[in-house]
C-alpha cells in the first residue's frame, strides 16, 4: 500500500505566494491550479490536499495578505504623542503597500471581483483595522481629535489614506499627495477651537 503524500508548511507558503502573484496579475478568473502547482514545483494534488480547492486557495491568499498587512500595522512604533502615532501607522500602511504590491493588489486592487468574506478573512480584516481604531481612540481621549466614534474616524482616515496610496501604487500620484492627504485628515478631525 502506498503511503499518502505529506506536504509541509514551506510548500503551503509557496503555493500561497504563487497564487497571490497570479491573482495580482490577472484576478480570480485567471487563477489556474495547474499553473500554481507547476510554478511551485508540485502537483495539483498538493493544492487539493492542503487547501481543498481553488476557492480555499484564494481564501488562504487573502488571509495571508491581510495577516501581512495587520502585522505591518501592529509593528508601527508608539510614542507619547497620539498624533505622531497616527502618522507612523499611516506611514506603515503606505510602506507595506509599496513594498508588497501583489499582496496589496489581492486585498485592495479589485482583483477578486467581489470580496472573499469568510470567517477567516473577516477576522483577519478586523485584526488589520484594530491598531488604527485603538490609536484614534487614544487621540480622541487625549482631546487631539474630535469627540466622535473612534471607529468612524478610523474608517474615514483609512479610506482617505487608502485612496492616496492606491493612486500612488498606480503611478497616478506621488508621496506629496499622500502627505497632503495625511495633513488634511489630521486638520479635518481636529477638535473645534473653544468658543
Amino acid at each position: 500500500m502506498a503511503r499518502p503524500q505529506v506536504y509541509d508548511d514551506a510548500l503551503r507558503t509557496g503555493l500561497i505566494g504563487v497564487a497571490t502573484e497570479q491573482l495580482a496579475d490577472g484576478g480570480a478568473d485567471s487563477l489556474s491550479l495547474r499553473r500554481v502547482a507547476g510554478a511551485a514545483g508540485t502537483s495539483t494534488n498538493a493544492i487539493y490536499t492542503l487547501f481543498g480547492g481553488k476557492n480555499e486557495l484564494i481564501e488562504a491568499a487573502v488571509v495571508d495578505a491581510l495577516s501581512s498587512f495587520a502585522a505591518a500595522q501592529e509593528s508601527a512604533p508608539l510614542s507619547d504623542d497620539p498624533l505622531v502615532d497616527l502618522r507612523s501607522l499611516s506611514d506603515a500602511y503606505r510602506r507595506w503597500a509599496i513594498q508588497r504590491p501583489a499582496l496589496y493588489a489581492v486585498i485592495f486592487g479589485g482583483r477578486l471581483g467581489q470580496p472573499v468574506e469568510t470567517g477567516r478573512t473577516i477576522q483577519a480584516g478586523e485584526r488589520a483595522l484594530a491598531p488604527l481604531v485603538a490609536r484614534v481612540a487614544r487621540a480622541v481621549d487625549a482631546g487631539m481629535l474630535r469627540p466622535e466614534d473612534p471607529e468612524l474616524i478610523a474608517r474615514a482616515i483609512w479610506a482617505a489614506v487608502h485612496g492616496a496610496v492606491s493612486l500612488e501604487s498606480q503611478g497616478l500620484a506621488d508621496e506629496s499627495l499622500y502627505r497632503a492627504v495625511e495633513a488634511a485628515l489630521l486638520r479635518g478631525w481636529a477638535p473645534d477651537p473653544p468658543q
